[in-house]
């Protein structure tokens, strides 16, 4: 699937519980070579996690899980922390969108 608007994108995060329970397994900044990318500001991100879609709030239950890949293309800003840097299986609590003229 492929997404060119916010509002698409929108869309996808509805359906998509807006990614909450969105396990992060990798987080990939690409060019990866330091020289390439001049700006700071890689040219597309990759993400790739599982995202919970069900369960039953009960030891020993079922939990259904999809897995979900993501990337970014045409990113104008980003940051992460280097000190801290990525560290994977964390748990995405939501996306949050902004409003931004175009993309």
């Amino acid at each position: 699937m492929q997404i060119k608007t916010q509002a698409e994108f929108e869309d996808w995060l509805e359906s998509n519980f807006r990614l909450d329970h969105f396990i992060i397994r990798t987080l990939e900044p690409y060019p990866k070579i330091a020289s390439e990318n001049v700006s700071g500001v890689p040219s597309k991100i990759k993400i790739i996690g599982t995202l919970d879609v069900g369960r039953i709030y009960e030891a020993g239950k079922k939990t259904w899980m999809r897995d979900i890949e993501i990337i970014a293309h045409g990113v104008t800003d980003y940051s992460i922390s280097l000190e801290d840097g990525f560290s994977p299986g964390h748990w995405c609590s939501e996306i949050e969108l902004i409003n931004v003229e175009q993309g």
